[in-house]
C-alpha cells in the first residue's frame, strides 16, 4: 500500500524528554508515515507513568502531501486520552488518498500508541 510509518527514537532531536520519579513527560513526538506517495505527519505530547495509566495530552501541527494523486482529511485527534485496562491510548491522523491515474482510492492512517510504558506507532 501507500501507506507506510516511521517513528523517531528516543534520541530524536524533534522530542523533549522531561522524567522524574516513576514518570517521562515526552513533548513533541514526530508521529510520520512517509512513502513518497502519500504522506502525513502530526506531533504529540503524552506522559508514560510507571505503575498507572499512561495517557497522550495533546497532538497538534498535522499535515498530508501527496504525490501523483490528491487527498482528503479524514479524522485527525485523540481518539483514547488515557490508557484503560485492555487499551493503550490513542491518536489518529486518518485521510483518502485518490490516484490521478485512476486507479482508485485508499484509505491512509497513522497512530500514535500510548501504554503499558511504552509508545509506538501503527499503520494501516
Amino acid at each position: 500500500t501507500p501507506c507506510e510509518h516511521s517513528f523517531p527514537t528516543r534520541r530524536s532531536s524533534d522530542l523533549t524528554w522531561h522524567s522524574g520519579s516513576g514518570y517521562s513527560y515526552v513533548v513533541g513526538a514526530k508521529v510520520s508515515d512517509t512513502t513518497g506517495v502519500s504522506n502525513g505527519l502530526f506531533y504529540a505530547d503524552f506522559e508514560l507513568a510507571q505503575g498507572a495509566y499512561d495517557d497522550i495530552s495533546s497532538v497538534r501541527d498535522s499535515t498530508i502531501s501527496t504525490v501523483g494523486g490528491t487527498y482528503t482529511r479524514e479524522s485527525f485527534g485523540i481518539t483514547r486520552k488515557r490508557e484503560t485496562l485492555d487499551n493503550v491510548a490513542e491518536a489518529k491522523l486518518a485521510w483518502q488518498f485518490t490516484a490521478y491515474s485512476g486507479s482508485g482510492s485508499i484509505t491512509c492512517w497513522i497512530k500514535l500508541n500510548v501504554g503499558r510504558d511504552k509508545y509506538y506507532s501503527s499503520h494501516n
